[in-house]
């Protein structure tokens, strides 16, 4: 961590950024395009996460922005999930190495009851 805080300048985040910050978000929102971590969660079990951090740069270039978690328990800590989609824009896209009926089927129904989440399961349907 040392490293990278010397290698990257870290400039305050005062009052008048925040502002600024503020400004640009409600113009797009209201725009319907909202930046930064507000727009999508994504969360991985597995070897997935990597695939996950690895798509991240990818969803980047499109001008998406990406949070990724790693849910490596079953059961998952739904208030744990549930307020980190909450910061991105409540929406999720799960991500596992495995059949369907794992994390991304106990966070869709876990989601479902909430009725604010939309949530998108990519999971593995058939061996080839």
């Amino acid at each position: 961590v040392d490293g990278i805080l010397e290698a990257v300048a870290v400039l305050p985040f005062d009052l008048e950024a925040a502002s600024v910050h503020a400004r640009i978000w409600a113009d797009l929102a209201s725009g319907g395009r909202l930046i930064g971590a507000h727009d999508l969660l994504i969360a991985a079990t597995g070897y997935m996460v990597g695939t996950a951090l690895a798509l991240v740069p990818k969803l980047q270039a499109k001008g998406i922005s990406a949070g990724v978690m790693d849910c490596y328990t079953i059961p998952a800590p739904m208030d744990v999930i549930f307020a980190a989609a909450e910061r991105h824009g409540n929406r999720i896209l799960t991500m596992e190495d495995n059949f369907r009926g794992g994390i991304g089927s106990e966070i869709a129904e876990a989601a479902a009851e909430t009725g604010k989440l939309k949530v998108h399961v990519l999971a593995v349907d058939k061996v080839p």
